[in-house]
C-alpha cells in the first residue's frame, strides 16, 4: 500500500523473503522489499525510496520485529531525545513538520505548562518535558 518514490531497482531475492512486490511501473510484480533471515535477526532491503507513510510504516515494522518500540508515541515529523538521571527524565521534541500529536505526561519546561494525554506540538516548536 506504500508508493516508490525518486527510483526504483531490479533486484532478486536469492533467499530472501519477498514481503511486498511491485504494483505496478517497469517492475510490476518484481520484490520491492524483502527479509533476509540472519541468526537471530534479519536484513531488510526496499528497492525504492518510500513515500513517508510507506517509510514510517516501514520502520514501525523493522522496529517490531525487532523487539524495539519507541520510547514516545508522536504523530508527525517530531524528533524525540530522552534523559535520565537520579532526579528524573527529561524528554526534548523538535517538530520538524506541521502541526504534531504527542502522547507524553510531564510538565513543558519551554512553555511552563502541564501536557497530558495527547497533546499538540505546533510545527517548528520545541519542548522539553519533565515526565512524571
Amino acid at each position: 500500500g506504500s508508493t516508490g518514490e525518486l527510483w526504483s531497482e531490479l533486484i532478486q531475492a536469492d533467499g530472501a523473503e519477498v514481503l511486498a512486490r511491485y504494483a505496478d511501473g517497469p517492475l510490476a510484480g518484481g520484490p520491492a522489499l524483502t527479509r533476509n533471515a540472519v541468526g537471530e535477526g534479519g536484513a531488510w532491503y526496499s528497492s525504492t525510496r518510500l513515500d513517508p507513510a510507506g517509510t514510517r510504516a516501514l520502520v514501525d515494522r523493522v522496529c517490531a520485529a525487532a523487539g524495539v518500540a519507541a520510547p514516545v508515541r508522536t504523530e508527525g515529523a517530531v524528533e524525540v531525545v530522552q534523559r535520565a538521571g537520579d532526579t528524573g527524565r527529561w524528554t526534548f521534541l523538535v517538530n520538524h513538520g506541521e502541526d504534531a500529536t504527542v502522547h507524553l505526561d510531564g510538565h513543558d519546561l519551554v512553555t511552563d505548562a502541564s501536557v497530558q494525554g495527547a497533546w499538540t506540538l505546533p510545527a517548528g516548536a520545541v519542548a522539553v518535558v519533565r515526565e512524571t
